[in-house]
């Protein structure tokens, strides 16, 4: 009689255990290393995210507060009129703004709670209206600025729902 091999083989061998168990408890093996591995990325992922998210929020608030053409348009624009220059070059940074925020990659509470006034008083002057009606007319475009639209309405409808509950 040959003696029984030492080791997990060997143990199930002599435990009566034929090879599908061993293929199964490999195959559990696999799939729970895989689980992980999903698991592990699916949380990075997120983290990554998240920090993304405000890291493109403090890129588009530095630029609002640091570029020189777009603190003057800032600071005059509720005061007295903006040029028709002014007013593309304005409602075109808040136009990137809400293309990131279509694409889910910026914090949109952090831009509702520091911006969103800008954002919000922006689209609700008449005057820029106009011109964002001339420019979609001379284009025969009328998808030019939609994403700075549904931004604002995003947020509008935001702090009504905030203000309701």
């Amino acid at each position: 009689m040959l003696p029984t091999p030492i080791g997990v083989g060997g143990a199930v061998a002599s435990a009566g255990c034929g090879p599908i168990w061993i293929l199964l408890a490999a195959l559990l093996g696999v799939v729970g290393a895989l689980f992980a591995q999903w698991l592990a990325d699916k949380l990075t992922r997120n983290r990554e995210l998240r920090r993304f998210r405000i890291e493109s929020f403090e890129r588009f608030r530095s630029e609002l507060w640091e570029d020189a053409d777009l603190k003057v348009i800032r600071r005059k624009h509720t005061k007295e009129p903006l040029t028709n220059e002014q007013i593309q070059d304005y409602v075109g940074f808040w136009e990137e703004v809400g293309i990131y925020q279509n694409k889910g990659i910026i914090d949109e509470e952090l831009l509702d709670e520091i911006l969103g006034d800008y954002i919000i008083d922006c689209y609700n002057d008449v005057e820029i209206r106009k011109v964002i009606a001339e420019i979609r007319t001379d284009e025969h475009d009328d998808s030019y600025y939609e994403y700075f639209e549904k931004l604002a309405r995003i947020l509008m409808a935001r702090r009504r729902k905030q203000n309701a509950s």
